[in-house]
């Protein structure tokens, strides 16, 4: 098989196959070309042309009928049920850069980074005249080979962070992800712990990132003006930043009360998710006793999680924070008779929410 390597490629002549069905007809006369080998995709090569397709106008019209083109790609055998949306295209050629092809096949279908797939390419000839016309149809099909992106490290730095950071990344070069505490002050996002360029700076607002690669460009931070954790994505494709502040974080969560095994002891923690933004314990619970329970943040009954009424059902998920536990009264959730087993619990802090679930 003939391996095209060089992504800017002119469509060769390639085999057609015509489809028809109730608003379809076999015409042969409208054609589509494209690669005539497997198309190789190389990282080095992102904003060449990879591919190029090209068709003609096919059979003649009446001189007051109107053609639409419309392109669409698809997995080959899927029959143009998972295809891209329809695209119509007025030039008869339809072309992507290996970027854009790459990033398509990887994220659009979820073809495994590096994996060959056997692809289609559609196009329709769509009439509109005094007459109904049925469309002519023309399909294409090739191999590519996709490519997995290099792996980019990124590390945050500034006055936020007491020395640089790196943070996790979800796709290879493209997509990150962090969190933690930062002070107030401003971060930026570096290639190298100890090298200021190039980096990621401040761009035109705080959800946009702006590429630094001289000393004399602004060297704008974004801003932390109250300290605490933090979560934030980074999206260095699309040049896009989040970030917020949880409003609430502590590096020790402790589950007490005689519904639970440690009774009004400090020993039961609540271990952080990071993927819920919340804590999470599971365990039995009981009305035996009073059967009550609340979250404290230390262990000098101080702040704690609770119930926004006295004897709370566990039923709710409504949840309040108070920095002295008995401020308003000494709000606890109450276990009932008939609800004892083992619980799942979620203190979600991002969304102030509770999740008490009872485990099979």
């Amino acid at each position: 098989m003939k391996i095209i390597h060089h992504t800017g490629i002119a469509a060769a002549a390639c085999l057609l196959l015509l489809a028809c069905n109730k608003s379809e007809k076999e015409t042969g006369a409208l054609t589509v070309s494209g690669p005539s080998g497997k198309v190789v995709l190389l990282e080095a090569n992102a904003p060449d042309v990879a591919l190029t397709f090209t068709w003609n106008s096919g059979v003649e019209r009446q001189p007051t009928d109107t053609v639409s083109y419309i392109f669409r790609m698809d997995i080959a055998g899927h029959d143009f049920t998972t295809a891209t949306p329809p695209d119509t295209v007025a030039d008869f050629q339809k072309s992507f850069t290996t970027d854009e092809l790459n990033e398509l096949i990887l994220e659009y279908w979820g073809v495994h980074p590096g994996d060959e797939v056997e692809m289609e390419a559609r196009v329709v000839a769509s009439v509109r005249g005094e007459k109904f016309v049925y469309p002519e149809i023309a399909v294409v099909r090739f191999t590519v080979a996709t490519y997995a992106y290099a792996s980019v490290p990124l590390y945050l730095a500034g006055s936020a962070v007491a020395s640089p950071i790196a943070i996790v990344e979800t796709v290879n070069g493209r997509n990150y992800k962090w969190q933690g505490n930062l002070n107030t002050g401003g971060f930026k996002f570096q290639y190298a712990p100890d090298n200021p360029l190039p980096s990621l700076n401040k761009g035109a607002d705080n959800n946009t990132l702006t590429e630094r690669t001289e000393a004399s460009q602004p060297d704008d931070l974004f801003p932390v003006s109250a300290a605490g954790w933090h979560v934030m994505t980074v999206d260095r494709k699309n040049l896009k930043i989040s970030c917020r502040r949880l409003p609430y974080y502590f590096p020790k969560v402790y589950l007490i009360g005689d519904a639970t095994e440690a009774g009004w002891n400090f020993t039961l923690e609540l271990f952080w998710n990071e993927d819920i933004l919340g804590y999470v314990y599971e365990g039995p619970l009981t009305s035996a006793g009073e059967g009550e329970l609340k979250i404290h943040t230390d262990t000098g009954w101080g702040g704690c999680f609770r119930p926004m009424e006295a004897s709370g059902s566990i039923a709710g998920t409504a949840v309040q924070y108070t920095y002295t536990q008995s401020e308003k009264g000494d709000l606890k959730w109450k276990v009932l008779a008939g609800e004892d087993g083992n619980y799942r619990i979620t203190l979600n802090v991002d969304e102030m929410k509770i999740y008490f679930e009872k485990q099979e």
